[in-house]
């Protein structure tokens, strides 16, 4: 088995409808590398959790149009609370100095990754320089934080190839 692939040792499910679906399609696709099994992961799972979100009462769907004609759906919080605490751990972890716990330390990776950590967690009392230190530090040793990071550097060079494959079509065919 080479390193750094994703292996699936206990395939029962968990009990959970987004999670199992998730697991079976990870044993699926056999060893891969995170960054290669993330996007097969999100079909579907956008619509699933926003229903599950809205079920628990933490946002609910408000169906609106924009510009008077086109269909759409916001999800805005319905309780704060569960915001607050999730922000509440993550400054316990980043500010005061706790261990994280592995969901945190999942959600400070997804932070870090796309540079927010100061934004969700800016506070008087540390830098934002130093929050940022701080969050490396807190995922560095976990896996989730490379699979992250990777993943998301993968979806901006795609973003960006398009973007640039778009703007040489648009300027040669002048």
């Amino acid at each position: 088995m080479k390193a750094g692939r994703l292996v699936v040792r206990d395939a029962r499910p968990v009990g959970d409808s987004v999670l199992d679906a998730a697991l079976s399609r990870i044993v699926a696709a056999g060893p891969k590398k995170p960054e290669n099994v993330l996007p097969s992961l999100k079909k579907g799972l956008r619509p699933a959790l926003y229903t599950r979100l809205s079920q628990g009462g933490i946002l609910r769907c408000e169906e609106g149009r924009v510009l008077g004609i086109f269909p759409s759906l916001r999800w805005p919080a319905a309780d704060c609370a569960y915001e607050r605490q999730v922000r509440a751990c993550l400054s316990e972890v980043l500010v005061v100095g706790r261990a994280p716990t592995e969901r945190e330390a999942g959600v400070i990776a997804l932070l870090h990754a796309v540079d927010q950590v100061p934004k969700v967690l800016g506070t008087a009392e540390v830098s934002a320089r130093e929050l940022r230190r701080r969050a490396k530090i807190a995922v560095s040793s976990g896996l989730a934080d490379t699979a992250v990071l990777k993943a998301v550097q993968a979806k901006n060079t795609a973003v960006m190839t398009a973007l640039l494959v778009s703007t040489t079509v648009a300027t040669s065919s002048s």
